[in-house]
């Protein structure tokens, strides 16, 4: 394998002949390419031919612009860089070479030995390291240990040529400090960097010519390009985190280039039209998913059944083994969310607002990490379309805003399967895997769709596992269903067998997996197709979800159906028989996720497919891509306009929590200290399941019911809230239309959806 060295200089043409002849020395025949800036006089043409160099000189300095001249004209697959001012070893350029025979390896980092550094006695240290904030740089380059690294050194480093095409080499706006870092955190999507101890030099720093400006020129350009890199390659908006801890270090060391730090970021920003259309879509999606948190947020059966078992544990904290039962088929979950609600109680005094807000807030870091997973698989450009598929979509948006069992499916089933992408190149990554894995036994069982594909990967790529992960993976899945095991061996195994014995036992019934509940499945799939491209105005999570009493869903646009059936189409088309893995992942997700609802016997809910729309959304983004941006930003503007109106036009309010909060707030200042019972009514002639929520809220927002409906469901939970003592009040919740009685009511109320009623017993 050839490589081709090219040496930038600054007017400093005579040290770069000089380790031209240090490199002839050794590789006679190598291609050496000097790029020269502002050099009035330069390298004449009898020096260069004695030299056996190729020699440019820019009219402007620039030292990325040199260097994309350089690796341009170089004829070789390696191009190694090295600055003017440095001594090599007889062993340098080969060393470079020798690592290129893995095919892994994209890029070199050389060992370098600066004049003014103290080698301590152990040089067996980490270099070349940087945080996912890129707020630390750990830049000991004189180590002499062999490791992969995330950026090299400017004065010692080398690339396929190849993957510099492929990243359009070095970015012009670096035109000193931070190009390496910026060319190593590119790079190095399309392989690894390797630092070689053995491709040794020595960076003398030459005391005249060069780029040398005053400290206070040389502070300013180093934030500048500093914030212009965090704005880059730090996903935002965690790059504001980024932006705030350099500040603080700016305001410290030098206070003058806190304005260079952020005009630096902002500069990216400004110079990228892509990212702030990105910026913008985001900022859309942010009102949408934080509008009316706590206005819209529905309490409901479901959710008082999770936060009573919750409340017990601020009350009275003691280790459970499982969570709330999943789906009627007589297993529990882990007892992880309940810990989580818990811990949001704990915060809030018990206040349901704190599980408004962190499901809103935890939707929001769901669709970041839709943009990040996609950039990082396939592109920018993708990644924003996905994002504002998913982050835009009132119907996912509307799902989002719910604190419940399925809340975390989106999330485990986007990381669950970039997991395993990224597990097939770095196993260490299984580890991820065996934490989502056990966080899904704790969440909901839709998620054990995904399980076949765990396994299959891991049993493909299991002789290759080192030992460590293995060990890593088993803690980290065990750490998550520990109390489930302990519960299943006390309990001879009965929850580990329930769904096997529900699959059993569905031989007759309502539940019955048959052509019609195949085909009613089906419809459901089609219809949701088309809901997460718009559902309607003026409707609310109650309806669309069908939620206690309440059950009227839009039906989908026939023409948004099949625009999903085509993109589904196209993809599957496109992606059956590729070898892209991340693509086969996606696929074979959404695979199960749909075949898996078409083939439950169980009832239909749309919660169920949570997981498969989300990797729809990162599908969808891949495909749309590949259109013209500006059909792709018109498509994008008109699906924001409508779902922005379908969330804004919302009447979700007149059923929320600020809603019965406020009625409940003007009951209790009737009631008083009075003992007193809580009765809910409505349409539905069941006695509270329709009506779930009241009784916590109640004791929550005013004062605990001696008896209420809720009792006959979660009694046995909240034991020592039961008393016997006789209400000398009954408190009556009518949803929707008003409760008749044959008793006058003391006092009646009336706030949103519902009515209230105080009557004297």
């Amino acid at each position: 394998m050839k490589a081709s060295v090219v040496i930038v200089t600054f007017k400093r043409p005579g040290k770069a002949v000089e380790l031209t002849k240090a490199i002839r020395k050794v590789h006679k025949d190598i291609e050496i390419i000097i790029v020269d800036q502002e050099n009035s006089s330069g390298i004449s043409k009898s020096e260069q031919e004695k030299a056996q160099i190729q020699y440019f000189n820019l009219p402007l300095a620039n030292i990325s612009t040199a260097r994309n001249k350089g690796w341009q004209n170089a004829s070789n697959d390696i191009v190694i860089f090295l600055d003017d001012d440095v001594e090599i070893t007889p062993k340098t350029i080969a060393a470079h070479i020798a690592v290129y025979d893995q095919a892994d390896i994209v890029g070199v980092a050389g060992r370098v030995i600066n004049d003014e550094d103290n080698l301590s006695e152990n040089t067996g240290v980490l270099t070349g390291k940087t945080n996912i904030l890129a707020s630390s740089f750990l830049q000991q380059f004189w180590s002499t240990k062999k490791q992969y690294v995330d950026y090299v050194y400017g004065c010692n480093m080398s690339f396929r040529k190849s993957a510099l095409q492929k990243v359009k080499g070095f970015d012009p706006f670096f035109n000193r400090i931070f190009d390496d870092v910026d060319i190593g955190r590119r790079i190095k999507k399309f392989g690894k960097i390797l630092f070689e101890p053995k491709a040794l030099l020595y960076h003398h720093k030459a005391k005249s010519g060069g780029t040398r400006t005053s400290m206070k020129d040389k502070m300013s350009m180093i934030y500048k390009n500093y914030g212009y890199f965090i704005a880059k390659h730090v996903l935002f908006p965690f790059s504001l985190i980024t932006l705030l801890l350099r500040t603080r270090t700016a305001l410290y060391e030098a206070p003058f280039a806190v304005k260079d730090l952020v005009k630096g970021y902002v500069s990216y920003i400004y110079l990228h039209t892509s990212v702030q259309v990105t910026f913008l879509s985001f900022a859309i999606i942010v009102i949408l998913r934080l509008w009316k948190v706590a206005e819209f947020f529905s309490f409901n059966f479901d959710e008082e059944y999770q936060a009573s078992l919750a409340w017990e544990q601020v009350k009275n904290f003691h280790p459970i083994w499982i969570g709330v039962s999943a789906s009627n088929i007589g297993y529990y979950l882990g007892p992880g969310f309940t810990y989580l609600n818990a811990f949001l109680f704990k915060l809030s005094n018990g206040d349901p607002v704190s599980l408004a807000w962190f499901s809103a807030l935890f939707g929001l870091i769901t669709t970041i990490s839709v943009y990040y997973i996609t950039r990082e698989l396939f592109n920018s450009k993708a990644a924003l379309i996905a994002m504002t598929i998913y982050g835009g979509s009132a119907f996912l948006n509307f799902f989002d805003r719910r604190f419940w069992n399925p809340t975390p499916i989106p999330f485990i089933t986007l990381w669950l399967v970039y997991s395993l992408i990224k597990g097939q190149s770095n196993h260490r990554w299984y580890i991820l895997t065996a934490l989502l894995v056990g966080a899904s036994l704790n969440a909901h069982l839709a998620l054990i769709l995904l399980f076949p594909l765990v396994c299959i990967s891991i049993l493909f790529n299991a002789k290759k596992i080192q030992f460590p992960v293995w060990i890593g993976m088993g803690i980290s899945y065990f750490f998550l269903t520990l109390p489930l095991l302990i519960f299943d061996f006390v309990h001879n195994f009965d929850n580990l067998r329930a769904p096997l014995l529900f699959i059993i036992n569905r031989g007759s019934g309502e539940g019955t997996l048959s052509l019609s509940s195949i085909t009613s499945h089906a419809a459901v799939f089609f219809q949701t197709l088309g809901r997460i491209w718009f559902m309607g105005f003026h409707t609310n999570i109650q309806d669309e979800q069908c939620l206690g009493a309440h059950c009227l869903i839009t039906p989908a646009k026939p023409l948004l159906i099949l625009v999903s059936v085509l993109l589904l189409g196209y993809y599957f088309w496109r992606n059956l028989r590729n070898s892209n893995s991340a693509h086969i992942y996606i696929l074979s997700g959404m695979l199960l996720y749909a075949l898996g609802f078409m083939f439950y016997s169980g009832y239909s809910a749309e919660y169920y497919l949570l997981g498969f729309f989300i990797l729809f959304a990162v599908s969808a983004g891949w495909i749309l891509s590949k259109i013209k941006p500006f059909v792709v930003l018109l498509l994008l503007s008109l699906f924001l306009i409508f779902n922005s109106y379908t969330v804004f036009a919302s009447n979700q309010e007149q059923y929320g929590l600020v809603t019965r909060k406020h009625l409940i707030q003007k009951i209790m200042t009737e009631v008083g200290d009075s003992p007193y019972s809580l009765e809910t009514y409505g349409n539905d002639p069941r006695k509270y399941h329709p009506y779930g929520g009241w009784r916590f809220l109640f004791k929550i927002y005013g004062k605990t019911p001696t008896q209420s409906f809720a009792d006959e469901f979660f009694g046995w939970i909240y034991q020592d809230e039961i008393t016997n003592k006789p209400p000398i009040l009954r408190v009556v919740i009518s949803d929707t239309i008003p409760y008749k009685s044959n008793f006058s009511p003391l006092k009646t109320f009336h706030e949103g959806t519902y009515y209230g009623y105080i009557f004297k017993i």
